[in-house]
């Protein structure tokens, strides 16, 4: 009787070892396969961006780097700064004592980046759609034209998301160039003389996109 109940507890811990074994075999199953993103090169994108500051137009200028996969989707870093005057009559801050809130005129100095996120639809065609996005701080600040006091103490930071829309052209496998618009939606200013509705606004944008190492 000891022998056969030492045959079946061997029989029953070889049939668990055999089942642990098949169940092992079976992939889990999961939201991105092995193989299923791949690397396809790295880019760098200088980018111009024309668009309403405040009641001025503004020009700016900056660039996107980062990777790229399965020529679809992108992953870097992008920043933008404000490159001509923007000027305004601005005040001086109320809590600037010694002074007479006098007017002043001064000019608008604007700086953002951060995350930029890219995705190409049919990226294999010579023509074809693209949505970016970038997300990331900012920093705005006045400089006055007399002196420095609104340089000092009118500025503020902010946080940027910019959402947009362009058509890209495959010039060469290596170089291509994206022509779209984009909103620029900024929220946290804490200027006296400017609020978020006069730092966001639509941008019309020339983009020029350099591939490196592509597979």
């Amino acid at each position: 009787m000891r022998l056969f109940f030492t045959s079946l507890l061997l029989l029953l811990i070889t049939q668990v070892c055999f089942a642990q074994k098949e169940e092992t075999k079976k992939d889990t199953e999961t939201v991105f396969k092995r193989g299923s993103i791949k690397f396809s090169g790295s880019y760098i994108s200088p980018e111009v961006k024309l668009g309403n500051v405040h009641e001025d137009n503004g020009l700016f200028a900056g660039g996107k780097m980062g990777v790229s996969f399965n020529n679809q989707f992108s992953l870097g870093i992008g920043f933008f700064g404000l490159i001509n005057n923007s000027d305004l009559i601005a005040e001086r801050p109320s809590d600037w004592s010694g002074f007479d809130p006098t007017q002043e005129l001064a000019s608008i100095k604007f700086i953002y980046g951060g995350l930029a996120l890219e995705y190409s639809f049919f990226s294999n065609k010579v023509v074809h759609f693209n949505i970016p996005v970038v997300v990331g701080p900012g920093k705005v600040s006045l400089k006055g034209e007399k002196d420095i006091f609104l340089e000092r103490l009118e500025k503020s930071s902010v946080f940027v998301i910019e959402p947009g829309l362009a058509l890209e052209f495959n010039l060469f496998r290596f170089f291509k160039v994206d022509v779209g618009a984009s909103y620029r939606y900024v929220n946290g200013s804490t200027l006296e003389s400017l609020d978020d509705k006069d730092l966001s606004d639509l941008s019309y944008n020339l983009t020029l996109k350099f591939a490196f190492f592509k597979r």
